[in-house]
């Protein structure tokens, strides 16, 4: 039996990300259960939340591009402000990030 080597998915099957900037003092707990909260166990599977970057009071996170709008109203429920959405992380460190 060959050795075969996992295929990788092509772009067109991949999930497509946006990049949220929160400025917050809260911790990561407190932002996940937040997002848990207002969209549920399913929504939270379906948008994949990832912590990117994190310094003083600044967050990058990765969302699903279809759950943006949801992930931001769960946000601003608790009182985190989401700065501005990026399809990018550089431009994302570009823009909200230095400010």
């Amino acid at each position: 039996m060959k050795n075969l080597k996992p295929r990788r998915l092509l772009p067109s099957l991949r999930e497509k990300k946006h990049y949220l900037v929160l400025k917050t003092d809260k911790s990561i707990k407190e932002i996940e259960s937040s997002i848990l909260d207002f969209i549920g166990v399913y929504g939270f599977a379906r948008a994949s939340p990832k912590i990117i970057s994190q310094e003083k009071d600044k967050i990058i996170i990765s969302v699903n591009t279809k759950y943006v709008s949801q992930v931001k109203a769960a946000l601003a429920m608790h009182g985190i402000s989401c700065v501005g959405v990026s399809g990018t992380i550089n431009k994302a460190k570009q823009k909200f990030w230095k400010k």
